[in-house]
């Protein structure tokens, strides 16, 4: 289905924080050429969406759940209208996997944002099917220890924003365990 662009709210609260200008450009000279592969992905704005958003203008009809690439290309080229897929009847916790999944699987998110999206898709998919790692991990084709880490590594820069500046995974992994020597270090101190 062809719906509005300007009938979809994108939340503020996206998973996918950073995008690439020229990806973004370079993606809406395919969709000028070549047309629009995939569809996004809404929802309608249902009265449970409507409560996290009170101050939403009602022109807005759908909430966008996956493609918001897809969408900046196709406003970037003024269309009016985007190629849908409408997602009906699904609670918070399936929107969320949707983008999740579709985040993950798609052009490379920061590192930042991945490690973000896989420590969520852990809980959802805990809340939801009441799959641990092992099971999250081949859903999402990686090995139980890197999801693991990147899970650690989510809630650390929850607790700890300065380690999101570090230059890549690796690094924010080895400043994660300098802190936690470090306080181990301080713990023993004060205890003697």
């Amino acid at each position: 289905m062809k719906i509005k662009v300007s009938e979809i709210f994108i939340t503020p609260d996206r998973q996918r924080t950073k995008v690439n200008e020229s990806k973004i450009a370079e993606l809406a000279v395919s969709i000028k050429t070549k047309g629009q592969f995939h569809p996004i992905v809404v929802a309608p704005f249902t009265a449970d969406i409507r409560v996290r958003f009170p101050d939403k203008p009602d022109f807005l009809k759908y909430i966008l759940v996956a493609g918001y690439r897809r969408l900046l290309a196709t406003a970037l080229l003024k269309e009016p209208l985007i190629e849908a897929t409408l997602k009906e009847n699904l609670n918070r916790l399936e929107l969320e996997e949707i983008e999740s999944d579709e985040n993950l699987m798609r052009e490379n998110l920061s590192w930042q944002d991945e490690v973000k999206a896989k420590a969520r898709l852990v809980d959802i998919r805990k809340e939801l099917y009441g799959e641990g790692i092992r099971e999250v991990a081949d859903h999402v084709g990686e090995s139980r220890g890197e999801l693991w880490e990147d899970q650690r590594l989510a809630r650390a820069m929850a607790a700890n924003p300065e380690l999101a500046n570090s230059k890549n995974k690796t690094q924010a992994n080895n400043k994660l365990r300098l802190m936690q020597r470090r306080a181990s270090l301080t713990e023993k101190a004060n205890a003697e």
